[in-house]
């Protein structure tokens, strides 16, 4: 018995220094829990600090490392988020942290705040940049960490390009305001505030402008129409053509400059004509005193006409013998196609005038039994002639060699 009791006594001894081993390891294991739950708080602490800066939030306020207040008034350190106030918050009842769990789930509501926001501001800068013409950038550029830099860059550059766009707009309506004798502003046309009131007058003038164009168009093209003792070069519609007036008014300055030398040649064809009719009158004054031996005359005119009835019998039968030999003779022309020039439409042949080929003569182009066309003899030289190709009466193309046959 005494043998058993000192063996329980050993067990018992090493059981004790076991439960002591394992109470110092649990205490050191505590110790560095706690400590790791304090540098949580601590940077949680933080978090909610840098995330409440400028934000004009409340949550800095309650969760702190700070002293807070017990039920019982009692002043405790580590704040809200410390150990202290974590076991003040027990329930035993449920056996649950409700306190602390609210704490928390403030700190859930701040990040979700604070998240909304950035979504919202991403959202509304996304949509700003679509604004500026910079298409395609999503709010998640501007949400992301690692894509935020990149978006606000193009976007920053984009800006300063629509900026410089701004300016030299400005700046070439100040320039074409000056021009049209009613200057603006640039550094006005550049406010934001301000720049409605000149543009709209800058509108104004441009819009009167164009409808003084229009009405200076239209009085130049009724000026063409009513003037309709000149053939105008200038073609009316094309006036009032913005793309294509310039020409036209270099057309009727032409006209207009032939119309005043046709004005000169006028007061010219005044003097001669008034010259003219002295002459006209003083031929008039002969005439009269030439019409006292018109009876003479006419007796005279009478043995004339006898004559030239005579005469002219004689002619006819003259000419109707000449033509039944010209006629003859033109039968028997024939030649052959010594050159043909298609840029100018005409063709030389070998007959001329040692062959009594006269112009104005309508002579056929064949090649053996084939017609190939008409030509028209426009210039006849001794030993060739040019002849044009007609057009109506062609059926194929002249070729050297082919057959000239009248």
């Amino acid at each position: 018995m005494v043998m058993v009791n000192r063996i329980l006594n050993i067990v018992i001894f090493i059981a004790a220094i076991v439960s002591l081993l394992y109470a110092f390891l649990l205490f050191d294991r505590r110790t560095e829990l706690r400590e790791r739950g304090e540098k949580l708080a601590d940077t949680m602490a933080d978090v909610v600090k840098d995330l409440d800066l400028n934000s004009n939030t409340a949550y800095q306020k309650e969760i702190n490392r700070d002293q807070f207040t017990t039920a019982d008034g009692e002043s405790k350190p580590g704040g809200k988020l410390g150990w202290a106030f974590f076991h003040e918050a027990f329930d035993p009842t449920t056996k649950t942290f409700p306190k602390f769990d609210s704490l928390m789930q403030d700190v859930k509501k701040q990040s979700a705040d604070i998240r909304e926001q950035r979504d919202i501001l991403a959202n509304s800068i996304a949509e700003h940049a679509n604004l500026f013409n910079q298409p395609g950038t999503e709010a998640t550029a501007y949400q992301g960490i690692d894509t935020y830099d990149d978006a606000k860059k193009a976007l920053f550059e984009n800006l300063e390009k629509v900026r410089k766009r701004d300016e030299a707009i400005a700046s070439k309506i100040e320039e074409t305001a000056k021009k049209i004798g009613h200057p603006v502003n640039k550094e006005t046309l550049m406010d934001t505030e301000n720049y409605d009131e000149p543009l709209i007058s800058f509108g104004f003038q441009v819009n009167k402008l164009k409808e003084q164009a229009v009405n200076y168009g239209d009085t130049l093209a009724q000026a063409v129409a009513k003037i309709d003792a000149h053939e105008f070069e200038a073609n009316v519609e094309m006036i009032r053509d913005e793309n294509a007036y310039v020409a036209e008014l270099t057309a009727i300055l032409n006209d207009f400059a032939n119309i005043n030398e046709n004005l000169r040649d006028y007061e010219k064809y005044k003097v001669e004509f008034l010259e003219t009719k002295d002459t006209l009158e003083r031929t008039i004054e002969a005439l009269e005193s030439a019409n006292e031996n018109l009876a003479t005359m006419e007796n005279k005119l009478a043995n004339l006409e006898a004559d030239y009835a005579n005469l002219n019998q004689k002619y006819q039968k003259m000419i109707g013998s000449t033509a039944k030999a010209q006629t003859s003779a033109l039968k028997k022309l024939a030649g052959k196609v010594i050159d043909v020039n298609y840029d100018w439409n005409y063709v030389v042949i070998n007959l001329g005038t040692k062959d009594n080929l006269p112009e104005e003569l309508e002579m056929i182009v064949a090649r053996e039994q084939e017609y190939i066309c008409k030509v028209l003899i426009t210039k006849v030289y001794r030993e060739y002639a040019v002849a044009e190709i007609l057009p109506k009466f062609k059926k194929g193309n002249v070729i050297e060699g082919d057959r000239v046959i009248f």
